[in-house]
């Protein structure tokens, strides 16, 4: 598997916080609280409705004629359910056979956001129609938990709808069916960043540089990939390719700091464990010079210091 085969995720933006860092049994550990994915749905019929009031009330003023929108009756009672959030009654909606697809998707996405484990069944014959039908009548926002510390605002699409399976089945122990359901999923980066972060989990090591290999920093998602590449090389004991990825993940400016900071963490947790004090503390230095608010961070340059 080779990274060309994989293509960038369309519009999709990141939200990436600091790790708390500490030092346990000689070791930097960084970590991050976790979080689920969230994946809100709202009545686009009622959000059109608002607007065109709104609009209707600017165009009488103006003496513009505005023409309001049509509740699209076929799914009506399902709309409605939407708009007070009623699972129950989203469930006993009539709607014709040709939406029982769309039916079953709004029910499952509003079971999944009060935290019931269901699954979206991104692998289902159907979902592309289905997702278009979903599309036309409803407003959906996905913010997506890829890996520790990383959130991803997505649209509802195949490669959103199997991270949030993913992370159901994870959720309930299913780790292996997490990982299957990722890598038959789209080839798209989100993905693989996911799947990374499920394989870390299980010190895969060897696993996540197989998957993440010919990797180059030519965005955010891939540079946290560099990152991860090079802290499983360390992990092996090659640490000639982990710095080397280290370096990638660093080589683009434009990458945000907080990217930044995350490579040179992780580069520094390599540094203790092969025993290199003064490198470690050299890159903890740099990430403090550029924010000294990163949690722990004052302490573990202390505690290295007293062992030098």
């Amino acid at each position: 598997m080779t990274w060309t085969n994989f293509r960038l995720d369309p519009d999709i933006g990141l939200a990436i916080v600091d790790p708390t860092v500490e030092l346990v049994d000689g070791r930097l550990l960084l970590s991050w609280p976790e979080r689920s994915s969230r994946v809100v749905i709202e009545s686009q019929v009622e959000i059109d409705a608002a607007r065109t009031r709104a609009v209707y009330a600017s165009g009488a003023r103006l003496g513009r004629s505005v023409r309001r929108v049509r509740t699209d009756s076929s799914i009506a009672d399902l709309a409605d359910a939407v708009v007070v959030q009623d699972v129950g009654a989203a469930a006993a909606a009539h709607v014709r056979s040709d939406d029982l697809d769309l039916q079953r998707l709004v029910v499952s996405m509003m079971q999944r956001d009060r935290g019931q484990p269901v699954r979206l069944r991104a692998a289902d014959d159907h979902i592309a129609d289905t997702l278009a039908r979903l599309h036309r009548h409803f407003s959906v926002r996905c913010l997506l938990a890829v890996a520790p510390g990383v959130l991803a605002r997505s649209k509802l699409d195949v490669a959103a709808m199997t991270v949030l399976d993913a992370e159901m089945l994870a959720a309930c122990g299913d780790h292996r069916g997490a990982l299957d359901a990722l890598q038959h999923g789209p080839r798209v980066t989100t993905l693989v960043l996911h799947r990374v972060a499920l394989l870390r989990t299980s010190s895969a090591d060897e696993e996540i540089v197989r998957l993440t290999d010919e990797i180059t920093n030519i965005d955010p998602i891939s540079a946290l990939l560099c990152i991860e590449r090079g802290r499983s090389l360390g992990r092996i004991g090659d640490a000639g390719r982990a710095s080397a990825s280290f370096s990638e993940a660093l080589r683009v400016t434009r990458i945000a700091q907080v990217i930044k900071r995350r490579a040179v963490l992780a580069r520094a947790a390599g540094h203790i464990e092969r025993g290199h004090i003064g490198r470690a503390i050299a890159d903890l230095r740099r990430v403090h010079a550029h924010d000294a608010d990163v949690i722990g961070l004052d302490r573990v340059i202390r505690s290295l210091r007293a062992r030098r």
